[in-house]
């Protein structure tokens, strides 16, 4: 009987190890932030808010992607987005940091024309102060090449 016992917590460990193991990268916190990045488009100056964090790959596989809940200062979250690892490389290799971003909104010239200036300043205001609240992201999947 006691050799039962003993059996059966050694197969509880090893199968808590893992499931830790296999969440482990699920879990990571990391600084993030929103970037204003303002070019042109025909009719005129495009605002993009795009969302930046570092992302290291502590898994077995080549990540090309992560799945962030992103948070405020105090810790709430505030929205969630996908991000994409494959901006300035064709992923993160194991064991490597790399970058990950998306652009979570783009307000275009067009729509500055049809709104009329103060409206478009007042959007780009508003979505700057919404957005720009970001200050973790909490990486909660990985996106495999």
């Amino acid at each position: 009987m006691r050799l039962i016992l003993i059996r059966i917590a050694i197969i509880l460990v090893a199968n808590l190890g893992l499931v830790m193991h296999a969440n482990a990268h699920q879990t990571k916190q990391v600084p993030c932030m929103v970037d204003i990045i303002y070019g042109d488009d025909d009719i005129g100056v495009v605002s993009s808010f795009v969302l930046k964090l570092q992302h290291k790959n502590q898994t077995g596989r080549k990540i090309n992607g992560v799945s962030v809940l992103i948070r405020n200062a105090e810790g709430d979250i505030i929205r969630n987005s996908d991000a994409y690892c494959t901006s300035s490389s064709d992923g993160i290799d194991v064991g490597d940091t790399g970058q990950c971003e998306k652009t979570l909104q783009t307000i275009t010239g067009k729509m500055m024309q049809s709104v009329g200036y103060n409206v478009w300043i007042k959007l780009i205001e508003d979505q700057k102060t919404d957005l720009q609240r970001a200050d973790s992201c909490e990486v909660i999947g990985v996106k495999f090449s």
